[in-house]
């Protein structure tokens, strides 16, 4: 129910999948599906779509390698992090199915490599997009509401650090990060 196989099976092509009235299925995913679906055939918007999650998802593996050697400063981890995200289920098998689970992951990993890397170099261009990517995998799945509190004490633990709390650049940051949030 909700996302499952089955609700795909029976409403993608239909404005029913768009729009379906249900908590437990957030219409993020229409944003890529519909103009899909206005092009193309349902089978090919559904290959297009299921093609561009792989592709999305594929680079995420990569973006969570560099989360873990900006934390941890290891190429170690880095290895360590793309071996076991690789074979995980949302890589490895949910990737092949048109289902919201792999983009909201990916877009969660998206978000937090921002995150760090905002975090870590600064760049308000960092920050925007950051919140971009954490809205929309919020907007897909609402329970990743959450990382945005994570995003934004990452980010004020970095301007502690460096002494900057009260600072032009500090507000900014946060104001970037949580604009696309006041946006959905």
């Amino acid at each position: 129910e909700g996302n499952g196989y089955s609700f795909k099976e029976q409403k993608v092509g239909s404005d029913e999948y768009l729009y379906f009235p249900s908590t437990r299925r957030v219409p993020g995913i229409a944003v890529l599906y519909y103009p899909l679906l206005k092009l193309m055939s349902v089978n090919a918007a559904r290959s297009v779509l299921i093609l561009l999650q792989f592709l999305l998802s594929t680079v995420s593996v990569y973006l969570l390698g560099l989360i873990a050697l900006y934390l941890f400063s290891s190429y170690s981890a880095f290895v360590i992090t793309l071996i076991l995200y690789s074979a995980s289920s949302f890589v490895s098998i949910f990737d092949h199915y048109g289902i919201s689970e792999s983009f909201s992951i990916s877009f969660l990993i998206y978000g937090m490599y921002f995150s760090v890397k905002a975090a870590k170099q600064g760049g308000l261009q960092n920050y925007w997009w950051a919140g971009v990517f954490l809205c929309w995998s919020t907007f897909i799945r609402p329970a990743f509401g959450v990382c945005f509190p994570a995003a934004a004490v990452l980010i004020v633990y970095e301007y502690w650090k460096q002494k900057q709390l009260i600072s032009l650049s500090f507000f900014k940051a946060m104001m970037l990060l949580g604009i696309p949030l006041l946006l959905c």
